[in-house]
Order: structure tokens, then C-alpha cells, then sequence
């Protein structure tokens, strides 16, 4: 107990002192701390946070007050959803805290009126103390009834908030899927649209190489009949090849093979190079995918 609990327990046990002989006094002053302990203390300051939060998402009836703190929901960014998911979250324990103190605390109202009703009957060795128990018993009845309707009430709104809080963490979590989708397509559409592009700028690549394979098989047998090695002998009107003819293709293939080896080695190379994505977490927006900034570093 704090300090202002005692202070409090103090205060009503002065209020109170005529009828401290009852033995229902004592327990029925701690029934009314616990009461105002769980619903002043902890369901209506967390209520009203939720309520805000709540308000934040746009799901409430009544909005905020001033129209630019009111941003639509699919506007947020990730730490937004995270924020109010935390918030949603971190009060789900308190309420099913709330729920099993209300019970508590009803299963103790219901005892002592229980009790009072006993007490109706019992005999007492001192006729006087029989007209102390009986002293109010009415009132102190009506007291007992009108705790067990406020906790029956504290129960309802208790159960209430849970089920606003768990359709709050539906709906974000719905909504954050959505914009996920949503940006799923649109790098799709962004995707096709670079299919599109390389299909269109692969065209001239492919001509370019359709010439090429024209071209390179007529050049290739002028480049080699244009070498010194061959010379036209005009009286016998014939090519000569000179017996050293040998000694380009000694140098052309080993260096052929060579330096396809190179390539290849380079390519593979190339290939299994690791590449680090670095993602720029500030500039990450939750349906704004255009800001998203990716750096890769090989």
C-alpha cells in the first residue's frame, strides 16, 4: 500500500468509527479501496489512453480536435503502426488484469452479503451487540447491491475495451497488409515496366548481332587471305602459302584459349561476388514505396 492508500484507509476508518463493532466494516472498507484502486487508478487513466490512440487511428466516433493532428491511416509509416500496436498491445494485460480483480472483487461483494444475511440469524451472548449488527443493515445491504451493479458495470466496460482494443490490432494489422500488397504491386507493376524496357533496348542488340554473324564470316576469311602469309602468283594463277603459316595459328589458338580461360574466370568471379543491401531505415515510408532508398555495396 502507498502512502495516500494509508492516508485514505486512515480517513475512512475515522468516518466510519460508530460502526467499526460491525464485522462487515472493515472488509467492506477494503472492498471500496480495491474498487476505486482498479477502476480510478488503472481502467479509466488507461482507458483514456487508448482512447487517444484510438482517435489517432481514425477508428473512434469522435476524432481529434484539431484537424492536422488527424492523419489518415494510410498515410503512417512503419514506426506509426508500430507506436499505436504497442500501445493496443501493452494495455490487452491490463485489461485481463481489470477482468480478473472485477471478479474478485464481485465474488467478495457477493460474500458479504452473504454474510449479512447470516448475521440475520445468528444469536449473540450479549443481547446489545445483536442490536449493534442490526443497526443498518439495510442501508449497509443497499450499499452491497449498488457495489455489486457498479462492478457488474466496471466488468461490461471492461470487457468492452478488450474487444475494441483486439479489433484495433486487427484492423492495423489488416491495414499495414494491405498497403503491403499494395506496394508488392506496385514493384511488380515497376518490374514489368523494366521487362518492358530491356525487351525493347535487347531489339537493337539483337540486330546488331544478326548483322554481326552476317558480316563476321566473310571478314574473317579476308582477314586471314589479306595476311602475308598468302601471296597470288600471277603465272601460275594460284594462292602460295608460305610454309610459316603454321606459326599464326601456333600463336592464335593457345592465345584464344586463353583468353576465353580469363573470362570465365572473371565471370564466375562476377558472379559469386557477395552484394550488401543497405537500407536507409528513416527514409522507409509504409505506402510511399518510392521512398524507400536501397545502396548496394559489392
Amino acid at each position: 500500500m502507498t502512502q495516500s492508500d494509508l492516508s485514505q484507509l486512515r480517513f475512512l476508518l475515522r468516518s466510519c468509527a460508530a460502526q467499526l463493532v460491525h464485522p462487515l466494516t472493515i472488509p467492506e472498507i477494503f472492498l471500496h479501496m480495491i474498487v476505486v484502486h482498479l477502476n480510478e487508478r488503472i481502467r479509466v487513466p488507461g482507458e483514456n489512453d487508448f482512447y487517444m490512440e484510438e482517435r489517432r487511428t481514425g477508428l473512434a466516433r469522435v476524432k481529434l480536435d484539431s484537424p492536422n493532428k488527424q492523419k489518415s491511416i494510410w498515410t503512417w509509416n512503419f514506426q506509426d503502426f508500430q507506436n499505436s500496436m504497442a500501445v493496443a498491445n501493452k494495455f490487452l494485460p491490463t485489461l485481463a488484469y481489470l477482468q480478473r480483480r472485477f471478479a474478485y472483487a464481485t465474488q467478495l461483494t457477493q460474500r458479504l452479503l452473504s454474510v449479512l444475511e447470516e448475521l440475520k440469524n445468528v444469536e449473540f451472548v450479549r443481547p446489545e451487540m445483536k442490536a449493534k449488527v442490526d443497526f443498518g443493515a439495510l442501508e449497509r445491504r443497499e450499499r452491497l447491491l449498488n457495489r455489486m451493479g457498479i462492478l457488474e458495470n466496471y466488468s461490461h466496460q471492461t470487457e468492452c475495451m478488450l474487444q475494441r482494443t483486439e479489433n484495433t490490432i486487427t484492423v492495423l494489422s489488416t491495414t499495414l497488409n494491405q498497403i503491403d500488397s499494395r506496394n508488392q504491386a506496385e514493384v511488380a507493376k515497376g518490374n514489368l515496366h523494366i521487362a518492358h524496357a530491356v525487351r525493347t533496348d535487347s531489339i537493337p542488340m539483337r540486330t546488331i548481332a544478326y548483322v554481326t554473324l552476317i558480316v563476321l564470316p566473310g571478314a574473317f576469311v579476308a582477314a586471314i587471305f589479306g595476311m602475308n602469309f598468302f601471296l597470288f602468283d600471277p603465272d601460275k594463277k594460284s594462292v602460295i602459302v608460305a610454309d610459316t603459316f603454321w606459326q599464326y595459328w601456333a600463336v592464335t589458338v593457345p592465345l584464344t584459349i586463353f583468353v576465353l580461360i580469363i573470362w570465365n574466370i572473371w565471370v564466375r568471379f562476377e558472379r559469386n561476388k557477395p552484394m550488401i543491401v543497405i537500407e536507409d531505415e528513416e527514409s522507409l515510408t509504409v505506402g510511399r514505396s518510392s521512398k524507400a532508398q536501397h545502396t548496394y555495396v559489392e
